[in-house]
């Protein structure tokens, strides 16, 4: 799978440009590449509200954060939570869901500290996103 930002991405149509946050997920089937469009879209309201907005932008996959981006701590991701979300994704027919991990994870850090807290953090994001599917 490649994924690149929507500014290194060819458009929609040859005159229609991509919009700044827009996605494009390109899966190689053979010599041929399957185009998946998406965006990151806000949480606010429940994760299944994401899927929704996507669909509406026209997307056929979403990108979200599991949590709050810019803090430590997160909210439990709750079973309602997950049945939702993968309610929604079926429901609207939005694949290949995405996760974006916190800004505050820096896995190169030199400081002992802040690195074992990036690392800690992004285990939970990678356990979160599995949960979510």
């Amino acid at each position: 799978m490649l994924v690149r930002p929507a500014g290194e991405c060819l458009p929609k149509s040859h005159s229609e440009p991509l919009q700044r946050g827009i996605t494009l997920v390109l899966f190689a089937v053979g010599d041929a590449f399957m185009v998946i469009l998406g965006a990151h879209m806000s949480i606010a309201g429940g994760y299944d509200k994401a899927v929704l907005r996507a669909r509406e932008a026209g997307c056929d996959c979403v990108q979200v954060f599991t949590k709050n981006n810019n803090q430590w701590r997160a909210k439990e991701i709750t079973d309602a939570d997950v049945r939702r979300f993968r309610a929604a994704l079926d429901e609207h027919q939005v694949s290949h869901p995405l996760s974006h991990a916190s800004y505050l994870i820096n896995l190169a850090s030199p400081d002992q500290e802040l690195w074992q807290k990036s690392l800690d953090a992004m285990v939970v994001e990678l356990r979160r996103a599995e949960q979510l599917g």
